[in-house]
């Protein structure tokens, strides 16, 4: 008999011999197998199913990104770390077109934006600048429409997020609805609901927000909401970010295309560029107009 035969009869007649601890022990490793089996299969599905909706319905397959961005997460920076912008977009975007393994993409920017208000502290809020059209064709399945009506293509406007609104109620003490749109009663937050009338309820249909930009003057703008949504999949993680057109995220952070800086200067601003330097005090303290050179 050779080596494996003999340690089969051994393996046999000690198994039949200590039956009932042959049992028990058999159990304990079939449990233990069964359970590692069934969980590394359930971690397998929950990560092929979390990257799957994060491509589906946010990130897309591919996220480009500078290369002096010095951390490659760009979405969960600290509020006031900016994301480094892509210079010459259009170069890259040549590229994209030319790749044929790439059926479409979407050129967007992610930062951090102060919400003014008269009556309270100002609060912050990030924000993503898309061409809203564009981001409903790529992720069509990426959000669910409560108030309002999506915007049509070029209208600009602020898709407003359920955790964004909750959070500027928490700290700004007013309640946001679209513009054009009265209150949804039953989307109140719980303290609001049969404890305030409705007209006492401090409403903003627009938003005003001051970019934070650390490389350019950042400016204010007032920002329409057309509408109120919350994402389909994990809204309690992107519920953070609210969706606005790229053109008014571009004007709020100081941002100017080629076209902007190339527009002809009227001639009543020319007149005061063209202003000679004897004239500058009337031009502050008096009422005498620029002579034009």
């Amino acid at each position: 008999m050779n080596v494996l035969s003999v340690m089969m009869a051994m393996a046999w007649r000690n198994l039949f011999r200590h039956i009932g601890k042959s049992i028990v022990i058999g159990t304990i490793l079939f449990l233990g197998a069964l359970i590692m089996t069934v969980g590394n299969g359930v971690v397998t599905g929950l990560d092929d199913g979390l990257a799957l909706n994060f491509r589906k319905r946010v990130t897309g397959d591919l996220v480009v990104i500078s290369r002096d961005q010095l951390k490659e997460n760009i979405f969960f920076t600290p509020m006031a770390e900016p994301v480094e912008p892509i210079e010459k977009l259009e170069s890259v975007t040549a590229v994209l077109d030319q790749t044929k393994e790439i059926r479409r993409y979407l050129p967007a920017a992610k930062g951090a934006v102060m919400v003014l208000n008269g009556d309270s502290e100002p609060t912050w809020q990030m924000l993503i600048g898309v061409d809203l059209t564009d981001f409903q064709s790529m992720f069509e399945d990426s959000m669910i429409t409560l108030e309002g009506s999506l915007p049509k293509h070029g209208e600009r406007g602020l898709l407003l997020s359920t955790q964004s609104r909750s959070e500027l109620y928490k700290f700004a003490n007013f309640w946001t609805v679209p513009k054009d749109a009265g209150i949804v009663t039953a989307n109140l937050p719980a303290d609001l609901t049969g404890n305030v009338a409705v007209s006492e309820i401090d409403l903003r249909h627009e938003l005003i927000f001051m970019g934070n930009n650390d490389r350019n003057t950042s400016f204010d703008i007032i920002a329409p909401i057309r509408t109120v949504f919350k994402y389909r999949a994990f809204n309690g993680m992107w519920g953070f970010f609210s969706l606005i057109d790229i053109d008014s995220y571009r004007e709020c952070m100081g941002f100017f295309s080629e076209a902007d800086q190339t527009k002809p200067v009227s001639g009543e601003s020319q007149a005061l560029l063209n202003a000679s330097d004897e004239n500058l005090d009337d031009l502050l303290f008096g009422d005498v107009q620029p002579k034009a050179h």
